[in-house]
């Protein structure tokens, strides 16, 4: 999908996973293309059992993020 072809709420999603450290927008991005947890892990570089826990954290600084905006709205 191109930018033009962005809806508002992608745009700020996707704005808000670059405000993320790194290893927690990955995570994201690789749940989000349906990766299972073990391409996750190897991906990221932490244990089968550690996925999980990542996955709720980045989801917890995803939603801050997401509460915080960017002036753009």
């Amino acid at each position: 999908m191109s930018p033009a072809e962005e809806s508002p709420s992608r745009a700020r999603y996707e704005r808000a996973l670059e405000r993320l450290p790194a290893p927690y927008a990955l995570a994201l991005r690789l749940r989000d293309g349906g990766a299972a947890e073990r391409e996750l892990s190897l991906a990221l570089g932490v244990d089968v059992s550690a996925v999980r826990s990542l996955l709720r954290i980045a989801e917890s600084k995803l939603r801050a993020a997401l509460e915080a905006g960017d002036g753009f709205e």
